[in-house]
């Protein structure tokens, strides 16, 4: 009878056997094949137990018992394969790994067959009761338990391989996996209680865990043959799908198809199994017939309804491999093809706006590309323009101190001048030293005007001009500038003219002083330009005749003259910085090429507008208009020149202009004029004049030539007019030139040098006709009046300047104001005196050796410590912007810019000395 643990070991090896063939069979993956060399392994182990415990050859049993361990071998190395192929653990085991596995084999083989004496494996074989049969039993040598731990090792890898793999799995794959694992180690579980003695050695446990590793397995088995096994697939799957399938054998019969493809058929015999393809429906036919491997798309009309399928031709192989027949798939893609072409359409659509976007992407990159091309340079300029504005706020502040430099060095010899020409005039003179003196004290204050326009260009270009809003006579202020130029026009044999507009207010608001020095420079460059005609200078009303609110008038003013003329293409440049006609190293006529410039910027300052036109060989003319305020009625406004008692005047000679600008004047004046072009004409006019009882009052006489000699002419006119004396004036561009000096019997009585002014002529004309006119204020700056001490006198002043000029004028002026004054030539000096003696004002230059203004204010105002106070003034040629409020921060209590007037110093004498 047999033992119950070789009835489980028969049955274990059974299973495992059925198990290792049925795998076999349904091997799909690499790890199958593993599994299956591991149950016929086992099946073997548990057979040749089997096999051995019933045999009654003691030789067969050796033979079996020895045959066991490679069994086991067989299993460990199929179950670590599968191990590693299922899991995917190749990293794990590579060639160095692998080659230590093989070492255990290798030498349990070679010890098999070794001889007993050596004692290494097994020996001493002999037989022991096994219920009613015998087994074969041994001693076992020390490499038995490396073999034992060999195995166990190899398991406890292969178990924790695919724990690991659990571990990783998905949830519906963990629990088959798991179950394999299990299947693999039973058999090792059920030895333990064998090895550690827990068990009599009759009952064998490793039968029952191989038994129990057979059923699992098998389990496992049929698990993961499900659908390749049960039918149950095809009615859950096959038959339920919505794909069309026929099934057809290699002679083309239709044998099998599902339930989606019947209904395709319904409009055809009912097809049975074995149908030819012929009697399906012949668009069918075509599509069932043979083809190319591959997925295909086919169009399929069925009661009118065109559908789009994609056909997919498999071939069926049995298990041995051979083709059997073929499979034929339709899948319907009606919806997807529509999907499609929508899509399609959508692509393109996607794909025209990507491109778009592209090239829009491209020109933004572009964009980006040049933003930061130009941003660069924009830093370059930045950094450029940043070097570019210290070098020219460096160069502005060089500017400024030349400036500053230059007015001061050019103002201190100025104020001698003006301050000595005072004087000068303050003394008795005969009447041509007194025009003497008033002509370099005019020259003086022009000179200083000049200056002072210098100065203040740098104002114009920072915006800090301030212009003057106070009454002034236009046409006195013209006649100033041409009284300027015309030394210089007489030395070239230019008329110069002038008219203003009886039009025009007598006085009107302006900046005279920015007025002057525009037209100075037009009629300047007109005079420079010109070699032979005239100059004329005109002011007119442009606008309205009166001023009315909301339509303000301008005054217009024009500089014409007769010289070479400016091509066209220079006249919009005319206006420019450092522009000149002519720029080449051998030009005619110098200068800075800034005048014009600077008439531009002032017109443009006052609100108005200056521009220019030419002619070549004709001449240029410059005007300018400026807005008109009319000064209103007060005494500063009043007429300036009265008009003359009626009489009858003769002007004879002259240029057509110059003789009919001088008919408009006498008119202006009251007077009646008769004027003819020919001076040999005048003698007899004269006569007949006198015959008929209206003679003439007077001759204005303006010869036609430089060397035309005029004695004999005016020895006719006198005797023309009988025994009546007609006052002869003579007109000139220059005094002396044309005529016979004052004094001789052919001389005439009076000379007025061109242009002529109403002014002159009007008091010429009144001395000479016998008829004083009223006194009027005068137009220019009148005599200089007496000095006379200040109602407050400071009786002791103390003078610090280093100048020896200043000083001979300084105390000069204060000699006559009657004042006690102390010199001091340095600051130093100065400061020593002060503390030697008290003044009732001290006079403070700001430039001085060892110890300049500044520094001396300073020590005498520390000297004084609060308990007393003496005015100090500063007397400094420092007239640039701040250095007033330089004095004044300095400690000083007034300030006087030299030169100064005289009537200057008496005022700031009376002011501070109270």
């Amino acid at each position: 009878m047999l033992a119950p643990d070789m009835i489980a070991m028969t049955v274990a090896a059974l299973v495992t056997g059925a198990a290792a063939i049925r795998v076999w069979r349904v091997r799909f993956d690499a790890s199958v094949r593993p599994f299956a060399y591991g149950m016929a392994f086992a099946s073997l182990w548990a057979a040749s137990v089997v096999i051995e415990i019933h045999s009654t050859d003691f030789g067969v049993k050796q033979a079996l018992a020895m045959a066991k361990p490679f069994a086991i071998l067989g299993l460990i190395s199929a179950m670590v394969i599968h191990a590693v192929l299922h899991t995917s653990g190749l990293a794990f085991l590579r060639r160095r790994q692998a080659a230590a596995l093989l070492l255990v084999p290798c030498a349990t083989l070679l010890l098999t067959f070794a001889p007993e004496k050596l004692q290494l494996y097994r020996y001493n074989f002999r037989l022991r009761p096994h219920g009613t049969l015998q087994a074969i039993t041994w001693d076992g040598g020390p490499w038995q338990k490396v073999l034992t731990w060999y195995f166990y090792g190899l398991a406890l890898i292969a178990f924790a391989l695919i724990c690991r793999a659990a571990w990783r799995a998905q949830k519906g794959y963990k629990r088959l996996i798991l179950v394999a694992a299990a299947s693999w180690v039973l058999p090792f579980i059920a030895d333990i209680p064998g090895r550690l003695g827990l068990v009599k050695l009759e009952l064998n446990l490793n039968a029952y865990g191989l038994c129990a590793a057979a059923l699992v397995t098998g389990w496992a088995i049929m698990v993961e043959n499900l659908f390749g096994a049960s039918p149950i697939a095809r009615g859950l799957v096959v038959e339920r799908m919505a794909d069309l399938l026929f099934v057809l054998d290699n002679q083309g019969s239709l044998v099998d198809r599902n339930a989606a493809a019947a209904a395709a058929l319904a409009g055809s015999s009912p097809i049975a199994h074995g149908v030819q393809p012929a009697s399906v429906p012949e668009e069918w036919a075509s599509l069932l017939a043979p083809r190319d491997a591959g997925p295909t798309q086919v169009q399929v009309t069925s009661g009118g309804i065109a559908r789009t399928y994609e056909r997919t031709e498999m071939s069926l192989l049995d298990r041995r491999r051979r083709a059997i027949g073929r499979s034929v798939l339709f899948h319907d893609i009606t919806h997807l093809e529509e999907m499609r072409r929508k899509l399609t359409a959508e692509v393109e659509q996607r794909i025209c706006t990507e491109r778009e976007l592209l090239r829009h992407a491209q020109s933004l990159e572009e964009a980006r590309q040049a933003q930061e091309r130009n941003a660069s340079q924009l830093e370059r300029m930045v950094q450029e323009l940043s070097a570019a504005k210290q070098i020219a706020e460096d160069a502005t502040r060089a500017k400024s101190e030349f400036l500053a430099s230059m007015s001061h060095e050019i103002r201190t010899p100025m104020n001698g001048i003006i301050g000595m020409g005072e004087l000068l005039l303050d003394t008795p003179l005969d009447e041509q030293q007194q025009g003497y003196a008033q002509a370099v004290q005019h020259s003086a204050q022009a000179l200083l005007k000049l200056i002072n326009d210098i100065l203040d260009f740098s104002k114009v270009e920072s915006g800090n001009l301030v212009l003057e809003e106070i009454p002034l006579d236009l046409e006195a202020t013209l006649e100033g500038v041409l009284d300027m130029v015309a030394p210089m026009a007489a030395g070239k044999g230019l008329e110069l003219l002038l008219r203003v507009d009886p039009a025009l207010p007598a006085r009107i608001i302006g900046d005279a002083g920015r007025l002057r020095q525009i037209a100075l420079n037009l009629v300047g460059n007109a005079v420079k330009f010109s070699e032979r005609g005239h100059v004329f200078v005109e002011a007119v009303l442009a606008g309205p005749g009166t001023a009315h609110p909301g339509n303000q008038p301008a005054v217009r003013i024009s500089v014409h003259d007769t010289g070479p003329g400016i091509p066209p293409s220079r006249l919009p440049d005319m206006f420019e910085r450092f522009t000149q006609l002519d720029s080449s190293g051998a030009r005619k006529h110098g200068g800075t090429g800034l005048g014009l410039a600077i008439c531009r910027q002032l017109v443009e300052l006052m609100g108005g507008h200056i521009e220019a036109s030419s002619q070549l060989g004709k001449g240029s003319s410059f005007q300018f208009n400026l807005p008109l305020t009319a000064c209103p009625d007060s005494q500063d406004c009043a007429p300036q020149i009265p008009l003359l008692p009626a009489a009858k005047v003769l002007v004879a000679g002259g240029s057509e202009l110059g003789a009919s600008l001088t008919s408009e004047l006498c008119r202006r004046l009251g007077l009646r004029v008769t004027a003819i072009s020919l001076t040999d004409h005048a003698p007899g006019l004269i006569r007949n004049a006198r015959q008929l009882g209206a003679p003439f009052d007077a001759v204005l006489l303006d010869p036609s030539g430089p060397d035309h000699h005029n004695a004999g002419l005016i020895r006719a006119i006198r005797a023309a007019a009988g025994g009546q004396r007609i006052p002869v004036v003579g007109l000139e561009s220059s005094p002396h030139l044309k005529f016979i000096p004052s004094g001789q019997p052919e001389s005439p009585d009076g000379l007025l040098t061109k242009p002529v002014t109403r002014r002159a002529l009007s008091q010429l004309l009144g001395t000479l006709l016998g008829d004083k006119p009223r006194p009027a204020a005068p137009v220019v700056e009148s005599p200089p009046q007496r000095l006379s001490a200040p109602s407050l006198v400071c009786r002791r002043v103390l003078v610090a300047e280093d100048n020896a000029i200043n000083q001979r004028l300084i105390l000069s002026l204060l000699s006559k104001l009657g004042c006690e004054a102390d010199l001091a030539a340095s600051g130093a000096e100065a400061v020593e005196k002060f503390s030697r003696q008290s003044y009732d004002l001290v006079l403070m230059d700001c430039q001085m050796p060892e110890m300049d203004g500044f520094q001396a204010t300073a020590r005498i105002r520390a000297n004084e410590n609060g308990h007393s106070h003496t005015p100090i003034v500063a007397l400094t040629a420092s007239a640039m912007a701040g250095d007033r409020q330089r004095c004044l921060d300095a400690g000083m209590d007034d300030y006087l810019s030299k030169p100064f007037h005289a009537n200057e110093l008496v005022a700031l004498m009376n002011q501070h000395c109270g």
